[in-house]
């Protein structure tokens, strides 16, 4: 899908629109994309260059606006693609550590679809540093400051115009909502009390340049006054809530399934009773967009079961079911897969991921559904829900998997395993939660797993 580098004619799209472009201004970068003639039939590209030494450790972080559909990052006078971030991987994060012995001129290519017809602004932030990797925590007082905290360190100023907000109380309400974020660009997910908003959370949305907020569950999860507040100050609520916890996790893949149209082909179905394999599969749902629903262990409630058909013009084709048989009966199982539909691309099934234990489930969900190779990662505990539920969005729009661990660290080798196969050189490991929910002895650990690694890169 990508364009081919050779045969771009000069003046076809814009001014930098054949490598290697100009060098790369002081950040941030601010540039436009111009459809010159819509009748060319190359799209739009923007080229910059830079050089640097082994051991440059490049950060880039792509505003794409309405035009820019990929940013591709080149090395050796762009003959190897090394980076690549939006299109078919909707991620506008990237980072490259340059290795000992490598080094050069760099370049990127910022790039629009000339069949959008659109031309306008995109912004470039990025930087240089020295760190063959690095291990830091995100946290805040409580759960609630904790998201804000992971909001304000992942999401750039005026990044985002929809948010979702979430009970910080009730873990069932909250563990559906990340597949809409994913729908809806990987949006930020915040957390609140049922009769007051926290401290800080009004700024943030402002930051953020939020226009629209998801409230997800019913007054009893969050009150009416906190939606008539938000609405108040211009703010557009969507409130997505059902009978019960079930019915709920139904409206929001209803709504999931609406914003992805014919890619809505994929679900998620966890225990509705228990929050560790819902928290496994939230960064996987925020990634891709795919709903996730709640159902008891032996049973299928009608509106399930009719949201697993997925929207009449594009049937869902496949379901992972996240835990084992003790919290998903074959039964259910079986019910699922005879509702599910051969898609134009691939046969329906079924498929259910299980380990022997939360950590291991984590870890295998990572193997699946996460990237083979990520600079960006979250480790997260396996002990409660919050944490969890607001890293998956942050930690999905870097590209990243989250990783559930003990309270001691990586106690299962499946663990240990997963995180040593998908770190690639450069990662920002990101400990999401204070020292009593995951303490320092993860951070330890992480450092020597990574130096290891790459202590000679």
């Amino acid at each position: 899908w990508l364009q081919p580098l050779a045969g771009i004619p000069a003046g076809a799209a814009g001014l930098d629109d054949a490598p290697p472009g100009v060098a790369l201004p002081p950040s941030p970068v601010v540039g436009a994309l111009d459809l010159v003639d819509p009748d060319f039939p190359v799209d739009p590209h923007d080229w910059y260059w830079v050089d640097l030494n082994p051991g440059d450790r490049l950060k880039m972080h792509v505003d794409p606006g309405e035009v820019v559909n990929w940013a591709a990052l080149y090395s050796d006078e762009a003959s190897s693609l090394v980076q690549v971030a939006g299109a078919h991987a909707p991620i506008w994060r990237f980072t490259h550590l340059v290795a000992a012995g490598s080094g050069g001129r760099f370049l990127l290519d910022v790039s629009g679809l000339r069949l959008h017809e659109a031309t306008g602004p995109y912004t470039v932030t990025w930087s240089i540093d020295r760190n063959r990797y690095t291990v830091s925590r995100v946290s805040g007082a409580d759960r609630y400051e904790t998201a804000l905290e992971i909001s304000r360190s992942f999401y750039p100023t005026g990044s985002v115009d929809s948010a979702v907000l979430a009970t910080g109380e009730r873990f069932p309400d909250a563990l559906c909502a990340t597949g809409l974020s994913g729908a809806l660009g990987q949006a930020p997910l915040l957390l609140t009390r049922r009769d007051s908003l926290p401290d800080g959370t009004v700024q943030e949305l402002g930051r953020l340049g939020v226009s629209r907020v998801f409230i997800i569950g019913g007054s009893e999860a969050i009150s009416e006054e906190i939606e008539t507040f938000l609405a108040q100050l211009g703010i557009q609520i969507t409130r997505l809530a059902g009978s019960d916890r079930y019915d709920t996790s139904v409206k929001v893949a209803a709504e999931v399934d609406s914003i992805m149209g014919e890619f809505a082909y994929r679900a998620f179905v966890v225990n509705g009773d228990r929050f560790p394999d819902a928290a496994s599969c939230g960064f996987a749902a925020a990634r891709y967009g795919f709903p996730v629903l709640l159902v008891r262990r032996d049973s299928l409630d009608r509106s399930t079961a009719a949201a697993i058909r997925g929207p009449g013009l594009d049937p869902r084709s496949r379901v992972t079911i996240v835990g084992g048989t003790a919290v998903v009966a074959t039964s259910v199982q079986a019910e699922i897969d005879a509702l599910l539909t051969d898609g134009p691309e691939f046969e329906r099934f079924c498929e259910r991921i299980a380990g022997l234990d939360r950590y291991e489930t984590s870890a295998l969900v990572v193997r699946e559904f996460g990237p083979s190779k990520t600079t960006a990662l979250g480790l997260v505990t396996g002990g409660s829900f919050p944490d969890a539920i607001a890293a998956s969005s942050a930690i999905a729009c870097g590209g990243g998997p989250v990783l559930l661990v003990g309270p001691d660290g990586f106690l299962a080798d499946s663990t240990r395993t997963a995180f040593r196969t998908v770190v690639d050189p450069g990662v920002d490991t990101f400990l999401l939660g204070g020292a009593s929910a995951i303490g320092d002895d993860v951070a330890v650990q992480a450092e020597q797993e990574l130096e290891s690694l790459y202590g000679d890169y």
